[in-house]
């Protein structure tokens, strides 16, 4: 009698002679030819053959406790030994055996009795456990994936011992032999003590057995390159149909036997997912994929989407879903994307990441514009309900400006060369480039004819000048510590990803405003004063126009804070974005008494007006809202409680424009111009833009103002680039509101967790490098994710941050998500034109801002 066979006896015998009847339902079948090798001693055996009624017939006179004449049995206080098999589910046999499981005990696959479950792999790994420790948890697995029959592992048990044994594990240890053959394949590290121990032989008698490894070698390192040949090329070719195993896998030998077919497909996937062992794979693959011609095999996309064995297909797929894009797919693209980027290849290797990023946002971009110009087209809308379209339906069409901004950022990190086989991203780009631009033109068509039609006043949206009264001065009144910002064209879509993943430690509402018209910042940033809901004044004088509340005039940033202060007294304190993103102790004490912070930021429309790269521009947009973030929790450390975040105006930043879309001004007595608003008295009018005078807009003074009706610009001097604000556009005058409540006075403190930094490579050799975060912790209640930013310094200064991620990662402020137990592949990004010879990297926890994880010493040469 077999091992397996044994032990199952064993089992069955303590159950019949503890209970005497015992119901053995086998759903899966896989005992139905074991049964008749068990050995039990004075124990009736029954089998449902032939239905219940014919099982219940030869039942009934075992169970019954009286006599054909009616006169009890004298045995009948002894309950029958009675073993009856059913080879079908308990929920099938509708109770037709209750009488006997009622009276003896019922044994099952997956029963919550340990020694009553008779699942085959159950069974299997305790056998295994005592026969064969090593390959205990691997035959079980095999078998619930029904690879192995109870006679295959029958077969095994017995003969356990005559792989991995021996002089193998002296040099391997007590691993399994599949943990054998992946450190093996991964590395010569033991390939003198193989040769010493004289073990080849039995090497390669386990790479038979296990994986059907026929062709061994004379040396180690020659059964090495068999067996990775063997590995890779034989997960390829069992993936793919017969009729595409051409080239290298024309005739490639295959194992027969389905376990061992298993076995390369599972050994492949464990050598790709040990952190361990992950480079050893890459550079294995890579010289395999070279040597067989991977990339000549001519493999059609479809079908190897689920096939993660070469680079090649990953940079296949990668072309594939680009020309979805291009063929208008974006659905397949996007599910494509969503697949792929948590692959091996994206993990390792940062630029196929950003291009799977690249084409997940693309995807999202086109299928919105399409839909938001869908809905434009069913009827005419007005003003409130575009405003709640844009910023309060469930999917905002807001969300189409997000992915425009991070579609160009992202693309604005693509300085790589993806090789002649890579995607053509200049047409993906030009054709998502087209599609924003025509659905920002029809989007805006719309708005600016329902603000005609509703006078320019909407009915459930507030008025960016009630900003102060509204929301700041209830705070001052009941003696609230409250921080103030002031962010020079912070869009709506922007402010929202600014509150995302501020954690429990703040309440958190964001409401749109209607923007002050011109939406340019000497008018937007009045209308967030005190006293501005009474009316601003506009008047030109010595060449310019300037902008007065009350009679006092506050153009520029000094004469606005003055005046804010001299509102709100001396207990009010101005200060810039930077100078609390890395709050000094000195300023921190100077804040400390400050019942109002009011901080002031312009780098967003300073480096779109300003900044002489497109890509820069872009790129600081993102850092803006990091340091945002940053800010307002270094604030929260000096005792504020309540903050208010608003926004002068918001922009339109879009490349691509036609000539055809720019025109003449007004002209007249002109007192200020820009792209998208001319603002004077007299000139002309004009189809392609309307006038309205300030008084419609409840500006006082004389002035007129004109506004493009679409996407158009006026011609101004040095030209328009591709970001403008002025006019009339839901992207340009829907302003965000946005206030917080702290919850704390002091961020909350998980318990304990660390971060386990692992660089793919020992040196970094491209200004894109990736390194794996692992969250750990020891303690019990440490918390399951962690909100993380990951600086690279070269001694104090930073010079390079997270790009992308596998999962969690924030694109505009580039904070990452860890899950414990769930390792993230963060792709970083070196700046600045050189490059320091050695970086450290270091994690830190976006909430307290205390250092999680450091790696130092890391080299750079970006010349190899």
């Amino acid at each position: 009698m077999g091992k397996l066979t044994d032990s199952l006896q064993q089992l069955l015998l303590r159950q019949i002679n503890e209970r005497g009847i015992v119901v053995w339902y086998d759903p899966e079948k896989a005992y139905t030819h074991a049964v008749e090798k068990l050995a039990l001693p004075d124990v009736t055996v029954l089998r449902h053959e032939d239905g219940f009624f014919r099982l219940r017939e030869k039942l009934e006179p075992l169970i019954e406790w009286v006599d054909e004449n009616g006169l009890p049995r004298r045995d009948g206080e002894v309950p029958p030994r009675l073993l009856i098999y059913v080879p079908m589910a308990r929920a099938a046999s509708e109770f037709a055996l209750i009488e006997a499981e009622t009276a003896g005990a019922v044994v099952e696959p997956g029963a919550p009795v340990t020694e009553r479950n008779t699942r085959l792999a159950a069974l299997v790994e305790r056998v295994f456990a005592s026969v064969s420790p090593e390959k205990a948890g691997h035959v079980a697995r095999q078998v619930e994936e029904g690879l192995l029959t109870f006679e295959d592992v029958e077969q095994m048990a017995d003969e356990a011992g005559s792989s991995a044994t021996g002089a193998l594990r002296l040099i391997f240890g007590h691993g399994s032999p599949v943990d054998v053959l992946l450190t093996f394949a991964a590395s010569a590290e033991r390939d003198a003590k193989i040769v010493e121990k004289n073990a080849l032989g039995e090497l390669a008698t386990v790479a038979r057995e296990e994986i059907g490894l026929t062709v061994g070698g004379e040396s180690p390192e020659a059964l090495r390159k068999a067996l990775c040949r063997h590995l890779l090329l034989g997960e390829l070719a069992l993936a793919l149909p017969a009729s595409l195993r051409t080239g290298a896998l024309d005739g490639f030998a295959l194992p027969e036997k389905p376990v061992q077919r298993e076995t390369i497909s599972h050994l492949c996937k464990t050598w790709r997912n040990r952190l361990d062992l992950q480079e050893a794979y890459g550079t294995k693959a890579d010289e395999l994929e070279a040597a067989a011609g991977v990339v000549q095999l001519g493999l059609p996309a479809a079908s190897v989407r689920e096939i993660e064995t070469f680079a090649a297909i990953e940079r296949l797929l990668v072309r594939d879903a680009a020309e979805q894009l291009l063929a208008g797919e974006s659905e397949r693209s996007a599910g494509l994307a969503t697949t792929r980027r948590g692959s091996f290849w994206s993990r390792r290797s940062p630029e196929l990441l950003l291009q799977w990023s690249l084409v997940e946002v693309a995807s999202a971009l086109l299928k919105r514009s399409a839909a938001i110009r869908d809905e434009l087209k069913k009827r005419k809308w007005t003003l409130d309900e575009l405003i709640a379209a844009y910023a309060r339906h469930a999917e905002p069409w807001m969300r189409l400006d997000r992915e425009a901004r991070h579609l160009e950022s992202r693309y604005a990190r693509f300085d790589f060369d993806v090789g002649a086989d890579g995607a053509d991203w200049e047409k993906v780009m030009a054709k998502c480039r087209t599609e924003y631009l025509t659905t920002l033109d029809r989007m805006t068509e719309a708005w600016t004819r329902s603000l005609e039609v509703a006078d320019f006043s909407a009915q459930t949206c507030a008025e960016q000048s009630d900003t102060f009264k509204e929301q700041v001065t209830p705070l001052l009144q009941k003696g609230a510590r409250t921080a103030y910002f002031l962010v020079d064209a912070l869009r709506l879509e922007m402010a929202g990803e600014l509150l995302e993943g501020l954690g429990a430690d703040f309440e958190v509402r964001l409401e749109p405003a209607l923007g002050q018209l011109p939406s340019i910042t000497p008018i937007g940033m009045a209308a967030l004063m005190p006293g501005a809901e009474q009316g601003l004044a506009l008047e030109k004088q010595g060449g310019k126009l300037h902008v007065h509340i009350g009679g006092k005039r506050i153009t520029d940033r000094a004469a606005r804070m003055a005046y804010l202060q001299e509102r709100t007294g001396p207990e009010t304190v101005v200060v810039k974005l930077g100078e609390i993103v890395r709050l000094t102790p000195k300023k921190k004490k100077e804040l400390t008494t400050a019942k109002l912070v009011v901080v002031t930021s312009q780098e967003i429309d300073r480096h779109g007006e300003e900044g002489s790269e497109e890509d820069e521009a872009r790129l600081y947009m993102d850092d803006v809202l990091e340091k945002l973030r940053r800010g307002i929790r270094n604030l929260v450390q000096a005792g504020v409680q309540e903050f208010v975040v608003a926004a002068d105006h918001g922009f339109i930043f879009a490349e691509g424009f036609e000539a055809g879309l720019k025109m003449d001004s007004p002209g007249g007595d002109t007192a200020e111009l820009h792209a998208r608003v001319w603002i004077g008295e007299g000139g002309t009018s004009a189809e392609g833009y309307f006038r309205v005078p300030g008084s419609s807009l409840e500006l006082g003074g004389s002035m007129e103002m004109a506004f493009p009706r679409s996407l158009g610009t006026f011609k101004v001097k040095g030209g328009a680039g591709a970001y403008f604000h002025g006019g009339a556009s839901l992207q340009e005058q829907i302003i965000p509101v946005a206030c917080l409540t702290c919850q704390h006075t002091k961020p909350s403190r998980s318990a304990a967790a660390r971060v386990v930094i692992t660089l793919t490579k020992k040196a970094i050799t491209n200004r894109f490098f990736s390194a794996t975060l692992t969250l750990e912790s020891d303690e019990m209640f440490a918390a399951a994710t962690k909100r993380v930013r990951v600086e690279v310094l070269a001694g104090k200064d930073v010079v390079g941050s997270a790009a992308m991620a596998a999962y969690g990662f924030e694109e505009g402020t580039k904070e990452v998500t860890i899950k414990s137990g769930e390792p993230n592949a963060v792709t970083l990004m070196l700046g600045g034109a050189g490059a320091p010879s050695l970086v450290s990297l270091k994690v830190i926890d976006s909430e307290t801002e205390l250092p999680l994880a450091t790696m130092s010493d890391i080299a750079v040469n970006l010349a190899l």
